[in-house]
């Protein structure tokens, strides 16, 4: 199988030959012409050894030979030039270097150190990654470079009473939400730790939300759906177990009684 993208680079190959050959063409009528007959001042005193330089050179260059050599020269050095800056363009370079003690670098640091690394992996998909995806029948990887950056993200499934909201206020350190027998909660709730603030977004929101574009692709169910979706940014005390950095996506519980009727699929209308 060959891609696209070799025949591209052939047909790239074919007009830098032909703009070349045509370069030096052009070259060698311009150098051979025929001037028009100016009167002559008083030629200067000329050194020996340049005039027989010079009339040494003018007799090669009206050789046919001569002239092939140069000419087969000349596009040889510009098909080296060409593989050389597409080599360059080619080569991977590093858009900084980051710091190797991490134990020295303070909170506002690792952040700025963070950022870098979100700025290097978006440069590795765009020089690397996005090329070959192109190239590739299908594109497999469009998804996937579609939804970065992402924060990792736990999602809680379970039936109803199952522990769910316990376990997540548990991990929170506060009654963030709320927990019952009977069913408390029909939406999707997205919790996430927060350092200075907290914040509270529905579904268009979380949607457009830079920092999660795996979101994005909750946009195909329709409003209704995104009407039951919401995420909870909160300062949580200093003794919480959940780290930052990490969301708890919290779900409406299932009916374990449906199996026990011979139903396997459930769905929820919004």
């Amino acid at each position: 199988m060959e891609f696209q993208g070799r025949l591209r680079h052939r047909r790239r190959w074919g007009v830098w030959l032909c703009g070349a050959s045509c370069l030096f063409v052009s070259a060698t009528n311009f150098a051979f012409r025929k001037k028009p007959k100016e009167p002559l001042e008083a030629p200067e005193e000329i050194p020996p050894v340049v005039v027989e330089v010079e009339h040494m050179i003018w007799s090669l260059l009206k050789e046919p030979q001569v002239l092939a050599a140069l000419g087969i020269a000349v596009v040889l050095l510009l098909s080296w030039c060409r593989h050389r800056s597409v080599q360059a363009s080619r080569r991977l370079r590093r858009p900084y270097q980051l710091t190797e003690d991490l134990s020295s670098l303070k909170d506002a640091d690792l952040a700025s150190l963070q950022k870098q690394l979100e700025t290097a992996i978006l440069w590795l998909q765009e020089t690397v990654l996005l090329p070959i995806d192109r190239r590739l029948p299908g594109r497999p990887f469009e998804f996937d470079l579609a939804i970065f950056p992402c924060k990792p993200t736990v999602l809680m499934i379970g039936n109803h009473s199952s522990g769910k909201s316990t376990f997540i206020n548990r991990m929170m350190g506060v009654q963030v939400q709320e927990t019952g027998v009977a069913p408390t909660d029909d939406g999707f709730t997205i919790l996430e730790r927060s350092e200075e603030f907290e914040q509270f977004e529905d579904g268009p929101t979380i949607t457009g939300c830079a920092e999660n574009k795996a979101f994005r692709e909750l946009q195909r169910f329709g409003r209704s759906f995104l009407g039951h979706c919401r995420r909870k940014k909160m300062v949580l005390p200093k003794d919480a177990e959940l780290p930052y950095g990490l969301q708890l996506v919290d779900t409406p519980g299932m009916i374990d009684l449906l199996g026990a009727i011979g139903v396997t699929e459930l769905a929820l209308v919004f």
